[in-house]
């Protein structure tokens, strides 16, 4: 797979360095080369470090939404909870089911506004 493809090709450019001699002279032919073209040569370390780089960036995202999610699903608790009294296992259970923010910030504009807990029940569904 490419994850075993990147790691052997590392392994190689690490064990085979070019000798002093063949540097110049690859830097010799890539000087002569289109910008373009001169931007697309980096190391594999500096393919690594992109790659740690941006798997960080996708965490820290994914973090970051799934912190909005439980943050939503708590604020939908703790108002059901003031305004409607007890909140059941089973209303809790549906909402740690739910992923998507756009479903749990719209049950929080319900559970705001619901007259009791079967109507909030009825549009968690």
């Amino acid at each position: 797979d490419n994850d075993k493809r990147f790691l052997l090709s590392r392994a190689v450019e690490v064990s085979l360095k070019l000798k002093k001699s063949e540097q110049v002279r690859f830097e010799a032919m890539l000087a002569s080369e289109a910008p373009e073209v001169k931007k697309m040569v980096i190391t594999w370390d500096d393919a690594l470090a992109d790659r740690e780089a941006r798997g960080i960036a996708v965490g820290e995202a994914r973090g970051k939404v799934e912190g909005k999610i439980e943050g939503i699903r708590g604020s939908v608790e703790l108002l059901l909870g003031q305004r409607l009294g007890t909140v059941p296992a089973s209303v809790r259970q549906k909402l740690a089911s739910i992923a998507d923010l756009s479903r749990l910030s719209a049950l929080l504009g319900v559970a705001a506004s619901a007259a009791s807990l079967a109507e909030f029940e009825a549009a968690l569904g």
